[in-house]
Order: structure tokens, then C-alpha cells, then sequence
């Protein structure tokens, strides 16, 4: 089957990179489920405290700590992941939209081309390609599980079904995610 080169010029701003990072982050890796239990477990024991709490044993005072321990550590956790890629973003001078990598899908595999001068393309081929999840501003291309491509809507020289239907035929069905 013949296939058609795809190009992406890709255009990222600070709220694409945030929007992948949360993705990566809490959904891909599951990243939110530890915290949440953490939560649970001392929430729950908070109330087991207040419910035995008779005056005299200290369960409320210890019921209060279990409570603001079981939110405030959660808490801290998502405030700081959220501050720390609001700070990556700024780093990477993402205030403003601009082209950062030029990827190409082929027969053979995908190209990436960073933007900056001197640098050096890189080549994957598609049987390497971790998978491609679709969400409905971008698709993310893992070509590794821990490098991947934004590809954001409307910026390739097809349109996104046409890109997610390419992905399709290169990638075997259990790659391919798609947000429905």
C-alpha cells in the first residue's frame, strides 16, 4: 500500500505543553493514583477517629491531624507538579506559539527535525513507535515510551482524521489510543 508523506511543522504554546504534561503525567502513567489512595486511606481513618471520639482519647484532635495530613500532602503534590511544568513551559520560551520540530511520517518510520539550527534529525522506525494517543486538541506520538511527539490539530498537510487514519495503517490497532 502506497502511503503519502505527512508533515508537521509543529507550533506548541505554553498551554499544549501543560495540557501534554497532565496527560503524560496523570493518565498515561497513572501518576494521580497514589496520591488519591494516600488520601483515602488518611481521610477514612480521620473519620474512624471522629466517630470513636468520646472526650476523652484525644480521637478528634487525632481525627483533625489524619484529616489535613490526608489533604494537605495531596494537595501540595498536584499544586507543585502544576507549578513546576507552568515553570518548564516559561523555561522553554513557550509564552507564545512557536514552531519547535518539523516531524514526518513515512513508509519507513518518523523524522523528527528539532527547530533549533545545528541540530540533528532523528529517526524511529515504526515498529519501535510505543503508540499514538488521540485526544481531541492533539495526537501524542510516543516513539519511545518516554519520548513523545505533540502533534497539534491543524497543523499537518492533511487533516486529523486523514493523520490518525496514516497512524492507523503504520501502527497495530493495540498502539493506537483514541479518546472517545
Amino acid at each position: 500500500m502506497e502511503h503519502k508523506e505527512i508533515e508537521i511543522p509543529v507550533r506548541v504554546n505554553s498551554t499544549d505543553f501543560q495540557e501534554f504534561a497532565l496527560f503524560d503525567t496523570m493518565h498515561r502513567q497513572g501518576c494521580w493514583k497514589r496520591p488519591v489512595v494516600f488520601s483515602a486511606i488518611l481521610i477514612v481513618s480521620a473519620c474512624i477517629c471522629f466517630a470513636l471520639n468520646n472526650g476523652e482519647n484525644q480521637g478528634g484532635l487525632l481525627g483533625w491531624v489524619l484529616l489535613i495530613v490526608g489533604v494537605g500532602l495531596p494537595l501540595t503534590y498536584f499544586l507543585h507538579f502544576f507549578r513546576s511544568v507552568r515553570i518548564q513551559a516559561k523555561k522553554m520560551g513557550l509564552d507564545q506559539k512557536r514552531h519547535v520540530y518539523t516531524v514526518r511520517l513515512t513508509g519507513e518510520g518518523v523524522n523528527c527535525r528539532p527547530a533549533v539550527e545545528d541540530a540533528e534529525a532523528v529517526a524511529t522506525s515504526w515498529d519501535q513507535v510505543a503508540g499514538a494517543w488521540r485526544q481531541p486538541d492533539a495526537v501524542y506520538l510516543y516513539v519511545q515510551t518516554d519520548r513523545a511527539y505533540i502533534l497539534p490539530n491543524g497543523q499537518a498537510n492533511v487533516s486529523d482524521d486523514e493523520l490518525w487514519a496514516a497512524l492507523g495503517s503504520y501502527l497495530p490497532a493495540d498502539r493506537l489510543h483514541e479518546k472517545k
